[in-house]
């Protein structure tokens, strides 16, 4: 759009220098018909924004002009060339900025519709969940502050990764993104969980003790995440936000109980089909893997017993609300899909003991199918790309098939529980019990991440309302 967005904020720079531009984009993605829109804040942390407002204050001149968005203002009336009071802002207040301005979009947007980054609802009952437009706070993994970025490959340098990380250029045979099985290799991913949950849960807190702004977002998104240990560390960091939050919001949870427990997704991307993961084999981690790193409900870690022998302890952890795939080649979506939706079937027949089985949204937002290299930060198209209309078209039909897939539950259980809200009010659920079968999924969301722009959200929406238009 004509922006420069070259310093390691990328695109959340312009929170601080232009927000009425950001402000704009995330109006035309409501204006396309997007039910959820994320934050502009996938890399921003307090480290790298301390940094960069630093590194503008020191060279500050007084002849630079700047802007200031006031969400009470008309655009005609928000900029200013008074820039000193723009200083003043802390790492806080920006953050609180970029969900100010989602939740402005929808408000001031003459269209309400469907996008992740913009996003979609397919359910059950045959009927998209229009009710609400709703804020997605963007939260990126580790990788995506490195230079150069790391979402993709998972090459964390140490302590956050395996000292074999670091030694060795990307896509050499010698780098490796998994610790060895070794007790010290276990004791180093023990301390890069220990300092991950810290790097996401401050992240978090940047908002979540703000109550004005912490009300305003419904999801959370923690996306790109390419290492089961940081999804391990995504969870240990929710449950860890959840008792905080449980402590400083005491009063107001008397009026509501457990309002501030938003609600969460964990997607990962796919380069070439693959989870970014290597296995002590040498191969990728599968599907079944990361499936149960992702909707156990305790995760084992080593303590210290009476007599100081190890141990391991399971650790109870929040289970995501949504699973899925982001940032991946549409090419991809067909097979993985299939492959998610397996995984948690067969987790959820292994826990048919379980008084309530997890209820996962699968979510879904491919890029538009070009190529990113990390180096130049720059994206190629192939030759043949689809249009945005092929594109909708693809990714609805995938989701289609995820929404219809069924498992068999637990013929020993009694599925009338008149408490059970698996209930869409389609009048199905008498028939999936009757047949001992449920759905996989709890629902589904689609959206569009990298390189997806206002035409793809558009086409989706328009898309998805003839879908429904037929049945």
């Amino acid at each position: 759009m004509g922006h420069s967005v070259n310093s390691e904020l990328w695109g959340s720079e312009l929170l601080h220098t232009n927000p009425e531009i950001m402000a704009g984009i995330h109006r035309q993605y409501a204006q396309a018909g997007a039910d959820l829109v994320e934050t502009c804040t996938y890399q921003l942390t307090s480290g790298n924004l301390s940094n960069y407002l630093s590194t503008i204050q020191a060279s500050k001149t007084s002849s630079s002009p700047t802007f200031s968005y006031n969400e009470n203002q008309n655009n005609d009336t928000s900029h200013t060339q008074d820039h000193d009071h723009d200083q003043d802002y802390d790492t806080n207040s920006l953050f609180c900025r970029s969900i100010d301005l989602v939740h402005t979009a929808f408000s001031s947007s003459p269209l309400h519709g469907s996008s992740i980054n913009t996003v979609t609802h397919v359910t059950h009952s045959h009927q998209r969940t229009d009710k609400s437009k709703d804020v997605v706070f963007s939260c990126g993994p580790y990788g995506s502050t490195l230079r150069p970025g790391a979402e993709y490959s998972g090459l964390y340098p140490p302590p956050y990764g395996p000292s074999s990380s670091g030694s060795s250029e990307v896509g050499s045979d010698k780098a490796m993104n998994n610790f060895e099985s070794s007790v010290e290799g276990q004791s180093q991913e023990e301390e890069a969980i220990r300092l991950l949950t810290k790097f996401h849960l401050d992240k978090l807190l940047t908002v979540a003790l703000v109550e004005e702004t912490w009300r305003k977002i419904e999801w959370i998104a923690f996306e790109t995440i390419p290492l089961l240990y940081e999804i391990k560390a995504i969870r240990l960091a929710m449950g860890e936000l959840y008792d905080l939050l449980r402590r400083h919001y005491w009063k107001a949870e008397t009026l509501e109980d457990g309002w501030y427990k938003k609600k969460f997704w964990i997607t990962c991307p796919f380069p070439n089909s693959q989870f970014p993961q290597m296995g002590p084999n040498g191969y990728h981690v599968e599907i079944d893997e990361l499936m149960d790193t992702l909707i156990s409900p305790t995760m084992h870690c080593q303590g210290q017993g009476q007599v100081g022998e190890a141990v391991t302890k399971p650790i109870p952890m929040p289970i995501p609300n949504g699973i899925g795939i982001n940032c991946t080649n549409p090419s991809y979506l067909s097979s993985l899909s299939k492959e998610f939706t397996n995984a948690l079937k067969g987790q959820l027949q292994r826990q048919r003991e379980r008084e309530q089985r997890p209820k996962v949204s699968f979510v879904c937002y491919p890029d538009g199918g070009q190529v990113y290299d990390v180096h130049t930060r720059s994206w190629s198209t192939p030759l043949g790309g689809s249009d945005p209309d092929e594109w909708a078209k693809g990714l609805l039909s995938i989701a289609r098939e995820v929404e219809k897939a069924k498992f068999k539950s637990n013929d020993n259980k009694n599925d009338n529980d008149n408490d059970n809200d698996n209930d869409c009010g389609d009048g199905k659920e008498s028939e999936r019990n009757s047949e001992g079968e449920e759905y996989v999924w709890d629902g589904v969301i689609v959206g569009g991440c990298c390189k997806t722009s206002f035409d793809e959200i558009r086409a989706l929406k328009t898309n998805l309302d003839k879908m429904y238009e037929k049945e």
